[in-house]
């Protein structure tokens, strides 16, 4: 769950759409969060550490399988 406010002033709560095993923020921890212009039921965490979570591992796992695959082919 994520807590902040909007630039109306309006204090809004929202639930972050991704999930893991451990956290990756301390729960009250500031974080930044971003949210497209006008839509601030969509916010987003702007920090580093939730981008390597969600983009940045599940593409270094996709690059791990696709070097094991290519490497795979090359032995056949």
């Amino acid at each position: 769950m994520i807590a902040f406010v909007d630039e109306n002033g309006s204090k809004r709560q929202s639930t972050v759409a991704i999930r893991s095993s451990g956290r990756v923020h301390r729960v009250g921890q500031e974080v930044p969060v971003i949210y497209p212009p006008g839509r601030p039921n969509d916010p987003r965490l702007a920090s580093f550490r939730h981008h390597l979570v969600t983009v940045g591992l599940p593409l270094a796992v996709g690059a791990l399988f696709a070097f094991l695959g290519l490497f795979g082919l090359r032995q056949v």
